[in-house]
């Protein structure tokens, strides 16, 4: 260098690498790119499981949104037994066994619909308030087994084998509690 002076030559200065600085941007642009994606774009959530599909007896289906395979866990959806007798498990720990033909809407752990058939229920103190919406009732556990029969027009049935039960949606208004054996 010292030579280079005396001589009058310019000294030549070894350039500045800049690289590193580049591969820091570009690491902070891909860093907020994908917080920018993770919090705009819509987050696609699954339905949560409301049963499971316990046992299938001799059992056809048709028009059935849910699988049926035994074992098979459901979210909300419909079932539809043309043949045969099905049990499902509900998560509130309720045991729901329809009998053919029948079509039933599994809505929540806590709830399902009878659009039409035949069910029994068998419900624990853990699924107090499990309740069957039919067409023209509504039948809320309080802790008991029970049978329903339902319609597609109504003229819904009810029997309590054991325990007792609400039944909301009267053509009064008026709701009625019915024990065992009723």
């Amino acid at each position: 260098d010292s030579l280079q002076c005396l001589l009058g030559e310019p000294a030549t200065v070894a350039p500045r690498r800049r690289w590193p600085l580049a591969v820091a941007a570009v690491t902070l642009a891909a860093c907020l790119t994908l917080l920018a994606c993770l919090l705009l774009l819509p987050v696609s959530k699954s339905k949560p499981f409301v049963a499971t599909l316990v046992r299938a007896d001799s059992c056809k289906w048709a028009g059935s949104d849910l699988p049926t395979k035994v074992n098979s866990r459901l979210t909300a959806g419909t079932l539809v037994l043309v043949e045969g007798i099905a049990t499902l498990h509900f998560e509130s720990g309720a045991t729901v066994t329809m009998e053919a033909p029948t079509t039933l809407e599994v809505s929540d752990p806590l709830h399902c619909r009878l659009i039409e058939g035949t069910l029994t229920a068998d419900v624990p103190d853990s699924a107090h308030g499990f309740a069957i919406q039919t067409p023209d009732i509504r039948v809320i556990d309080l802790g008991t087994r029970f049978g329903v029969t339902a319609g597609s027009m109504g003229n819904s049935q009810v029997r309590v084998f054991e325990g007792e039960v609400e039944i909301d949606g009267l053509k009064n208004g008026a709701t009625k509690r019915l024990t065992e054996g009723n």
